[in-house]
Parts: structure tokens; C-alpha cells; sequence
């Protein structure tokens, strides 16, 4: 998956298949002049399977080309239902691309993780970061897919509150 530095990595449900997916981005221009840049990168879609396994995803069929000195990567939370993935370039324009729709649930301060059971039996984690890759920090939130059955949220003092998952609200 790495034919160059990877400098930004968001971890989303991107297909709305109930399975964590990657998306990474990179490239270095800035190296010394006898080594030549790493630019072989032009980001890369991984969709997970659930059971740790990852398929790449062409540029072609996921639509993200992210061929530039990308040092940064964020997902913000859009006024509307669809999301955003920000690429900061170096010395380059700032990319945006437009996730698929998705409901999504804002967090607190102070949580850190949120346990989703679901409906298919299976548990996941879900962690809230404060900077989670190279000098870029997403929005807090946990999107919603109707895989889930139910989410039950953590904050540092390990109280949880549980969240109602009625989607048609």
C-alpha cells in the first residue's frame, strides 16, 4: 500500500459497509537533490473487511486522486449530511472531497472512545483523538450507519451514556 511517505491517514466507514476503511495520502518533495522526491503516492482508498483485511480501491473507482506533496488529512463535518476528506498540500491548493451521505453524532470534550455493538452480532472501538496524524486534526464525531444496533460512549473518567439510534430523526 506505501509506494511513498505517508504523512495523512483518516479511518472512516467510507462505503457504509459497517467496517472501519483507510484512506492515506503523501508524497516528499523536500528531499535532498541527489535522492530525488517521493512522489509515487497518489493517495490510496483501503476498504476493510471487518476482520483486520484491506482491499485498495483504484483512483478510478473511489474517485480520489491525491497526487500532490499532501502532508496533511482531515475529515470535517459537514452543515449538511455529507462530510468532508481536506487534503493539505505543500506549497500546492488545498483538495476537499465529498463523502457519501452519512448521519453523524458530535462528542464531548472529554470522550474518548465510543463500544458499537452491531447488528450483526459484532462489537467495535471507536476512538475520539485530539491529532491523529501528521500535523492535522479531524472533527470529533462518530458517524452513524444503519448497521449499528446500538452505541454506548466513554469519557476519561470511564462514565458511559448510551445513544439512541433512531435514524429517521
Amino acid at each position: 500500500a506505501q509506494f511513498a511517505p505517508v504523512f495523512g491517514v483518516v479511518n472512516e466507514d467510507i462505503n457504509k459497509d459497517g467496517f472501519l476503511d483507510a484512506v492515506l495520502v503523501g508524497n516528499l518533495y523536500s528531499t535532498e537533490v541527489t535522492t530525488g522526491r517521493y512522489d509515487a503516492s497518489v493517495g490510496l482508498y483501503l476498504a476493510g473487511n471487518g476482520k483486520g483485511g484491506f482491499t485498495p480501491i483504484s483512483p478510478a473507482a473511489s474517485g480520489l486522486y491525491a497526487g500532490a506533496d499532501a502532508k496533511g488529512l482531515v475529515q470535517i463535518k459537514s452543515t449538511t449530511e455529507n462530510n468532508l476528506l481536506l487534503i493539505g498540500n505543500n506549497s500546492s491548493n488545498l483538495e476537499s472531497y465529498q463523502l457519501p451521505k452519512s448521519k453523524s453524532l458530535s462528542v464531548n470534550r472529554n470522550d474518548v472512545y465510543a463500544l458499537i455493538k452491531n447488528k450483526d452480532g459484532s462489537v467495535s472501538k471507536f476512538e475520539f483523538y485530539y491529532g491523529s496524524t501528521y500535523l492535522s486534526q479531524s472533527t470529533r464525531f462518530l458517524s452513524i450507519s444503519d448497521t449499528m444496533a446500538s452505541v454506548e460512549i466513554f469519557d476519561s473518567k470511564g462514565v458511559s451514556r448510551k445513544i439512541n439510534l433512531d435514524l429517521n430523526n
